[in-house]
């Protein structure tokens, strides 16, 4: 995969992965020591930084509304793409993520997160499909323990090709629980680890993510690895505001 291609598939990844986990706030209705923040009207912006440390794009997502029925609860949210000066890319779009508790196990529905991202592209949605393995958190995730394999499979119908995503994630662990810093604060932080495969289009990439998750706020940063273990991508919570 050539240079350009590849940060440009990084900085999709970092997009993909900030909706997998970013959104995933509802998890709290469940348990209030959790790590994801469900208040409606919290707005969280995150940058992404490429790996000279400098921002190309940044992200805005707002809590719009939580609603909870039995051992499921649905978060809509808006989210926002924005230049690297923060200035909007692309309007609004809106989504809803379903997030089911069972036996102290997290499980992530983000079919309709997901789907977003066509929407970005300025596709319908019912232009985008998504199958796979949800992913799933332990309750009360502490270092050492492992997180189960997880896969997903996006399949975006545009007018002229099939934009097609397969990730395969495995070797998921919490390594630590540690503070981190950034312009939005200082956050108590369960690291986690996970290496995953990505085909897109028929080019493959094998990355790494670490990703740090404070209680009753989400994700706080993820660093993105290359194959050969050279930091390629951040993305860090910049500000959070309710």
């Amino acid at each position: 995969m050539n240079t350009a291609k590849k940060t440009k598939t990084l900085r999709y990844l970092g997009m993909v992965a900030l909706l997998a986990f970013a959104f995933s706030a509802a998890m709290e209705a469940f348990a209030k020591d959790t790590f994801f923040s469900m208040d409606v009207g919290t707005v969280q912006t995150y940058a992404s930084k490429n790996k000279k440390g400098k921002i190309d794009g940044q992200w805005r997502n707002v809590i719009k509304d939580v609603k909870t029925s039995g051992n499921e609860t649905t978060i809509s949210y808006v989210h926002e793409t924005l230049d690297k000066k923060g200035n909007p890319e692309n309007p609004p779009v809106e989504a809803s993520c379903k997030v089911v508790i069972k036996g102290g196990i997290i499980y992530l529905d983000m079919t309709e997160s997901f789907a977003s991202i066509g929407q970005d592209m300025k596709m319908d949605k019912s232009m985008v499909e998504i199958t796979g393995v949800p992913m799933e958190l332990a309750s009360d995730l502490q270092p050492g323990q492992t997180i189960k394999d997880a896969n997903m499979t996006m399949a975006i119908d545009a007018v002229f090709t099939k934009i097609k995503t397969i990730i395969n994630t495995t070797d998921g662990k919490c390594l630590a629980i540690e503070d981190v810093k950034t312009s939005a604060g200082t956050f108590k932080c369960h690291k986690i680890t996970q290496t995953s495969h990505m085909t897109v289009m028929g080019s493959e990439m094998t990355y790494t993510t670490i990703v740090w998750y404070a209680l009753g706020v989400g994700m706080v940063k993820t660093e993105i690895y290359d194959e050969d273990n050279e930091l390629q991508n951040t993305v860090e919570l910049v500000q959070v505001t309710k």
